[in-house]
C-alpha cells in the first residue's frame, strides 16, 4: 500500500483496521470495492458513518451509496486512470459498490442511515432490477406464483394500493387486467423506471406513483379508501417496525378488503438443510436473527424475517388472515438456481412446490409465504 496514486487510509471498523484506496473529489472521499461480494461497505453504511484514518488523523465522515449512474461512471474511470490498467485490475477486479464519504460536521443527516441505505441500494438497481429478475429462473418462478395468488385474491377489486412496487413486475399484470394501482415505493429511481413502463404498456392512466416509506403511510399524500393492497417479496421485510403499516393501511382499506403480503419467511427449511449440508451455518440459521445482516441472506440490505403467525400478530387486531400459501419449499432459493438443471427439472420442482405450499406444515417453511389479511373493524371495546 506503499504507492500513492490513488492515495489510502484505514478504515475503522471496530477494532478492525481496512486499508482501502480512496479518490479526493471537492470536499468527498469516495472508496471502491473490488468486489461484489465485498463484506465492508454494508458494514460502513449499516451505522451511517464511518471512522477512518489518513495522514495520521483520525476522522469521522458521513457515508452513502453512490446510486447515481452518471456518478458511479465518472469516479470509477477516475480510479482507473489513476491507478493505471493494470494495478485497477489488480485492485478492483470486479467494481463493486462505491461509497461517498461527506464530512460529518454540520447538518445533521435528513433520514435514519438505514433509510439512506435501503433508498440508495434500490436507486442504484432501478434499471436492471427487473432484468436480473425475469434472468433468473426461480426469481421468475416466484413472481409467477405471486401473481397468481395476487389475482386469486384481487380479482374485482377495482382500486389497488401497492406497497413496494419496485419496476413493476406485478404492478404492470394488474393494470392490464384493469386495476386502478396507487404504488408507493421508497426509491425514486424504481418509481420512474415503474412509470416508463406502464407508458409503454399503455396503462399509465390508472397508476399513481408515490414515493414514501412504508411507515410513513398514514402521512402520505394518498386519497383512499381502497378496495385492495398488497406488498410481495420485498418491502415489508425492510420494515422494522410493522405496527405504523398496519395502522396506515387500516385507515386507508375498505372493511374486509383484502391485502395480500409476499414476505420473507423466518424458517425456510430447504435454506436450512441444504447450507446446513455444506456447513455453512451462519447462512443456514442466518433468518432467525433479527434483523438479518446481509451476508446472512441472499440480500443486499438488512432485513426482517417473520413466521406466518408472527406476521398475523403484528397486524392485529385490525386484519385477521384468511389464506395462507408457502412459495419455495422444494424449489431452491434464486442464489442456487444453477442447482437445478433445467427448465423440466424447474417445471416439475414447481408443481410439487405449488402442492406442497398449501399444506400443513409445508405452508409455513417456505422461502417466502404468501398470506392474504383481511380488514376487519376493531371490536367495540378497543375502538372505543
Amino acid at each position: 500500500m506503499s504507492d500513492p496514486s490513488p492515495p489510502h487510509l484505514d478504515l475503522l471498523l471496530g477494532a478492525e483496521r481496512l486499508p482501502l484506496r480512496y479518490l479526493a473529489e471537492g470536499g468527498r472521499l469516495y472508496l471502491l470495492a473490488g468486489e461484489i461480494s465485498a463484506a465492508w461497505p454494508p458494514r460502513a453504511l449499516r451505522d451511517g458513518t464511518v471512522r477512518v484514518e489518513r495522514e495520521g488523523r483520525a476522522e469521522r465522515w458521513r457515508v452513502g451509496l453512490v446510486a447515481e449512474a452518471a456518478e458511479r461512471a465518472r469516479v470509477v474511470a477516475r480510479f482507473r486512470t489513476e491507478a493505471g490498467e493494470a494495478r485497477f485490475q489488480e485492485w478492483f477486479p470486479h467494481p463493486g459498490r462505491l461509497l461517498r464519504l461527506t464530512p460529518a460536521e454540520g447538518a445533521r443527516a435528513a433520514e435514519p442511515a438505514y433509510d439512506t441505505w435501503l433508498r440508495s441500494e434500490f436507486d442504484s438497481v432501478a434499471e436492471s432490477y427487473a432484468d436480473s429478475i425475469r434472468g433468473n429462473p426461480i426469481e421468475a418462478y416466484l413472481r409467477e406464483r405471486s401473481l397468481d395468488y395476487l389475482r386469486r385474491h384481487l380479482h374485482g377489486r377495482r382500486r389497488l394500493l401497492e406497497l413496494g412496487s419496485g419496476p413493476g413486475i406485478e404492478t404492470l399484470p394488474l393494470l392490464k387486467d384493469g386495476h386502478e394501482v396507487v404504488a408507493v415505493d421508497v426509491s425514486e429511481a424504481m418509481l420512474q423506471r415503474l412509470g416508463a413502463n406502464a407508458r409503454a404498456a399503455g396503462v399509465s392512466e390508472r397508476l399513481t406513483s408515490v414515493r414514501g416509506r412504508l411507515r410513513d403511510l398514514a402521512s402520505l399524500e394518498i386519497e383512499g379508501p381502497f378496495d385492495g393492497g398488497f406488498s410481495t417479496f420485498g418491502a415489508l421485510s425492510c420494515e422494522p417496525d410493522l405496527a405504523p403499516v398496519r395502522d396506515g393501511l387500516a385507515g386507508m382499506l375498505n372493511e374486509n378488503a383484502p391485502f395480500v403480503a409476499g414476505v420473507l419467511n423466518r424458517t425456510p427449511a430447504l435454506e436450512l438443510f441444504a447450507y446446513s449440508a455444506s456447513a455453512r451455518w451462519r447462512r443456514a440459521f442466518g433468518r432467525l436473527r433479527s434483523p438479518v445482516p446481509v451476508g446472512r441472506s441472499r440480500f443486499s440490505v438488512d432485513c426482517f424475517a417473520h413466521s406466518p403467525a408472527g406476521l398475523a400478530r403484528r397486524f392485529r387486531p385490525g386484519f385477521v388472515p384468511s389464506d395462507l400459501e408457502a412459495v419455495g419449499v422444494v424449489v431452491p432459493p434464486p442464489d442456487l438456481a444453477g442447482r437445478v438443471g433445467n427448465r423440466w427439472a424447474l417445471d416439475r420442482l414447481g408443481r410439487l412446490d405449488r402442492a406442497l405450499g398449501r399444506r400443513t406444515p409445508f405452508r409455513s417453511l417456505g422461502d417466502h409465504f404468501l398470506i392474504c389479511l383481511r380488514r376487519v373493524a376493531p371490536p367495540m371495546a378497543e375502538a372505543a
